[in-house]
């Protein structure tokens, strides 16, 4: 499995060489790239109904928080692969403490200001007619003919 070329629509939290560095290693393994990408997807649609903006923006503090979230789980993912389960459930324990507390921090974010929209006030009682199976019920025969 390939890293997509180009632009795409999954945020990059965590390249494969960032994932190689924090697991202190230096082998080419495929799967490095594997958890790299499935880790940005994770955090990626786990933020999407939490996040006011998405992608987020790189440099706010929300995103270096998605960063230390997406290494979390590549990492879990990593040695849940490589058949290790004790260190796999140790990162899927702080991954999911980690991801609580970001979804938190999204939710007390404070969003853009929004500008309020204008309306123009109508003279809506004068423009109203009485329809025909009101006459005589109303009370009023000014708009009758």
């Amino acid at each position: 499995m390939s890293l997509p070329s180009g632009k795409s629509e999954i945020p990059v939290f965590i390249s494969p060489t960032d994932l190689r560095a924090s697991l202190g290693t230096t082998t080419e393994n495929p799967r490095i790239a594997e958890c790299a990408m499935a880790a940005n997807s994770q955090v990626t649609m786990a933020l999407k109904a939490h996040a006011e903006n998405t992608p987020i923006k790189e440099g706010t503090p929300t995103y270096q928080e998605a960063v230390r979230v997406a290494v979390l789980y590549a990492q879990y993912m990593w040695y849940l692969r490589v058949q290790q389960p004790e260190m796999a459930n140790e990162y899927h324990r702080n991954y999911t403490n980690a991801m609580k507390e970001l979804k938190m921090a999204l939710r007390v974010e404070p969003t853009p200001r929004q500008e309020p929209f204008h309306m123009t006030v109508s003279d809506f009682q004068s423009e109203r007619k009485v329809p025909y199976s009101q006459i005589g019920f109303a009370g009023d025969t000014e708009n009758l003919y």
